[in-house]
């Protein structure tokens, strides 16, 4: 995937540390590639989708405020 300087400048991804489907890396690696653009949240979970079907309250009210306010989370959000 291509991420050019003129995409989104608010990018979230929400990423469970255990997935069996996207690795934990390949959240990591489009984090990095958007840099300052995006946040990484990763959750201390299994399965392949973080919001709403994951049940983490942590992970639901981190991408619920950004969904809602579009201010990125702080960096480093880890919800266990």
């Amino acid at each position: 995937m291509a991420v050019e300087a003129k995409g989104p400048q608010n990018v979230l991804v929400a990423q469970n540390r255990r997935d069996p489907v996207t690795p934990l890396r390949g959240g990591q690696l489009i984090d990095e590639k958007f840099g300052a653009r995006s946040r990484l949240v990763t959750v201390d979970a299994s399965g392949h989708g973080v919001y709403v079907l994951g049940g983490n309250a942590c992970a639901l009210n981190t991408t619920t405020n950004f969904l809602m306010s579009g201010k990125p989370p702080k960096r480093g959000v880890s919800c266990s």
